[in-house]
């Protein structure tokens, strides 16, 4: 085999793996007959193509957030709650170990995003064929196959963004009529999922991905026109029975709870009252949020204990133990200040390395992809006020993704600069 061959396999084989990887951890989980072994060939084969471990920046944030996390068991309340999250933290820090050796440039960065593209698509393919035909449309769209509809709502929001940025991008390795196909799919299932999260993801993202290309009075122009398109979307929601049914009502009664008007007699059962409201999911969540802030105030430094909010909830015997639906709360609660600030200080990073590389790249292609991930990063932080992520192995994913995109842009622009010195 000569060495173009031998580069050829490699370039097959690291595909492979990634895609089977990214399909192991998404919103539809395989069983753990088909994710472990991914994720041990995945890392396997990392070490193989290059022996020497990488010691990047997100690994020793990884290893000092997890490693903390795994500390409060000294002081938490519940070990067995903690250690709950274990295979998650494998999965995680195996994530942040393999990715940087399997991604060295762009075309590299360029495949991963086709390979996300290509997960989220098998995971739309395998749920549309696994759900009953009767139950499409009349139930949340995974609901029977026991999936997460919000987390399978957002899986769907971020591939039809991808998708979007891919056939913007023009990118010849993959089939546009493919794309152009599964971004309608992405956008449908968003829509069927019911997921609130999932809609404003979805439609933020194609705003995000209008705003990258486009400049000018051009860009005002396209985005007037997908506010009237939008306007249209959201207008189908509402007056089709199908689309009303999965998630118009949902946002119809999440705004009226909010703005306080009552429109029927749902009621909730919290600590032995009963509270009346429009949207049962809203109260209990706000109920869940004031628990977790009520426990920070107790326990402001560090926390209660990781993954120990469920913790407390088994203590004042509340009938639906969950972790408190917002990452903020979550963290502080759990691990206090401490493991607040250690959590979102790298996010806040990384943002303000994608806006240097934004500002000072001469790139296109750079600058394109630095306002991709930066309005992935943005849109991931303010949906966590409604979702616990720092256990979410899909969106540390992506985060890698992101610091290793960083590492590669910011050696180009010192390149550029010593080129033009």
């Amino acid at each position: 085999m000569n060495k173009k061959e031998e580069t050829k396999s490699d370039d097959i084989v690291k595909k492979g793996l990634l895609l089977l990887f990214l399909v192991s951890i998404s919103a539809f989980r395989l069983n753990w007959a088909i994710a472990l072994p991914a994720f041990t060939l995945i890392v396997i084969y990392s070490l193989i193509i290059d022996g020497k471990l990488a010691i990047t920046g997100i690994l020793k944030w990884g290893l000092v957030f997890w490693g903390y996390y795994l500390l409060s068991i000294l002081w938490g309340h519940d070990t067995s709650d903690t250690l709950r999250y274990a295979s998650a933290i494998i999965y995680i820090i195996g994530i942040f170990i393999f990715l940087p050796k399997l991604i060295k440039d762009k075309e590299d960065l360029n495949m991963s995003l086709r390979m996300i593209f290509y997960s989220i698509a098998i995971t739309a393919v395998l749920v549309l064929l696994m759900t009953p035909l009767s139950e499409i449309g009349t139930e949340r769209i995974g609901s029977v196959l026991g999936l997460n509809e919000n987390t399978f709502g957002m899986r769907m929001a971020i591939g039809a963004m991808i998708a979007m940025y891919l056939l913007r991008n023009k990118d010849k390795k993959i089939n546009k009529v493919l794309i152009v196909l599964f971004t309608v799919i992405f956008s449908v299932l968003t829509l069927l999922s019911g997921s609130k999260k999932g809609l404003i993801l979805l439609l933020i993202g194609i705003l995000a991905v209008t705003f990258i290309y486009s400049a000018g009075r051009q860009r005002l122009r396209r985005i007037l026109g997908l506010l009237i398109v939008i306007s249209g979307l959201l207008f189908l929601v509402f007056n089709n029975s199908v689309l009303y049914s999965t998630i118009g009502n949902r946002i119809e009664r999440t705004f009226l709870t909010v703005t306080g008007q009552d429109s029927d007699n749902l009621s909730l059962q919290v600590i032995g009252k009963t509270v009346g409201t429009t949207d049962k999911s809203l109260v209990e969540r706000d109920f869940y949020k004031k628990q977790a802030i009520e426990l920070f105030l107790r326990y402001p430094l560090f926390g209660y204990g990781g993954n120990n909010f469920t913790t407390r909830m088994r203590e004042i015997n509340y009938s639906h133990i969950a972790y408190s639906h917002n990452n903020f709360t979550e963290l502080l609660c759990t691990l206090g200040i401490i493991g607040f600030v250690i959590y979102y200080s790298y996010w806040l990073i990384l943002l303000y390395r994608l806006y240097i590389i934004k500002k000072n790249s001469s790139n296109l292609q750079i600058k394109r992809m630095s306002l991709l991930f930066m309005s992935i990063m943005i849109m991931f932080i303010l949906l966590d006020y409604g979702n616990v992520s720092y256990v979410l192995e899909f969106n540390m994913f992506i985060l890698c993704l992101i610091d290793i995109f960083s590492r590669i842009a910011r050696k180009e622009i010192e390149d550029e600069k010593y080129i033009h010195d």
